[in-house]
């Protein structure tokens, strides 16, 4: 069967010629079967349906983004308006433009209240000074997941205990710290072996590869940062990491000396993410 035999089915000649020999045959012994006839409208009208997609997407996102615009402005004006008149000064343009040219395709409310918050800081003689181009970068980098578990203050505003999932050689823990641990905690000393998961709190914890995705972008982002061999003193810090339920679910074949550990460590928030929290998170 030739090119020319297969565009009249709707492949184009050189997407035919491409085929490889043995896709070629299998479609013509397709071409005799009863659904034949299906089949060769369903290849025939794909392209089509692509083809309209790509034609009617510049008009779609430009009425988008014209009403996307309309909305943000209506936002950021009603947190200018909460800007004594004395203290507003003229924003800087590298900001407020490249703000509002990123909320022309931004759909997420709580990443348009961000942007808001930027361009009205930017405004804002208190905090015109720390307001940075790179927040732009940093939110237009961020999913709208992302972004809710930002608004949780304590983590750009101070250190988050988390512990490194080990499995490893049984080890001992002493406790020189003087830490109140669970009675059924994990907390071991590093030993040789291998990490299941990284950055785990019992109370951040959600879906382990979406947890491990953001925690990773906020590094790449450098609004934390997690020393290695650094963890927190608080008499409390870790005491509800232990053997919970999540820990048990987590399947490993534990052989003969080996266990399931937590080794401590620290979530620790830039200096870069403090001001990016003040700047584009917190209302006050």
């Amino acid at each position: 069967m030739d090119a020319d035999s297969f565009t009249a089915i709707g492949i184009a000649g050189a997407a035919a010629a491409a085929l490889p020999k043995e896709v070629k045959s299998k479609i013509y012994d397709d071409l005799v079967h009863p659904s034949a006839k299906e089949i060769g409208e369903i290849v025939a009208i794909a392209p089509e349906a692509v083809n309209k997609l790509i034609r009617e997407f510049p008009g779609w996102a430009y009425e988008n983004g014209k009403a996307y615009v309309k909305i943000f402005e209506q936002v950021v004006m009603g947190k200018v308006k909460k800007i004594p008149n004395e203290k507003l000064v003229r924003p800087s343009l590298n900001t407020i433009i490249p703000a509002v040219q990123a909320n022309s395709y931004n759909e997420s409310e709580i990443l348009r209240e961000m942007y808001a918050n930027l361009v009205a800081k930017s405004m804002d003689a208190d905090y015109h000074r720390k307001v940075h181009p790179a927040y732009v970068e940093i939110l237009k980098q961020l999913s709208p997941y992302e972004a809710l578990f930002l608004k949780e203050p304590k983590f750009l505003l101070q250190a988050t205990p988390i512990c490194t999932v080990n499995y490893q050689k049984s080890s001992d823990f002493k406790n020189v710290q003087g830490w109140n641990l669970h009675p059924e905690n994990i907390i071991r000393d590093e030993d040789i072996g291998f990490t299941v998961v990284h950055y785990y709190n019992p109370h951040l914890f959600q879906k382990y590869g979406e947890y491990q995705r953001m925690i990773d972008n906020f590094i790449r982002l450098h609004l934390i940062e997690i020393p290695e061999d650094k963890f927190l003193s608080g008499k409390d810090a870790y005491a509800d990491f232990y053997l919970d339920d999540v820990m048990k679910k987590i399947h490993v074949s534990l052989r003969e000396g080996y266990e399931l550990s937590h080794i401590p460590g620290v979530i620790l928030p830039t200096v870069l993410g403090r001001d990016f929290y003040k700047i584009c998170i917190s209302e006050s």
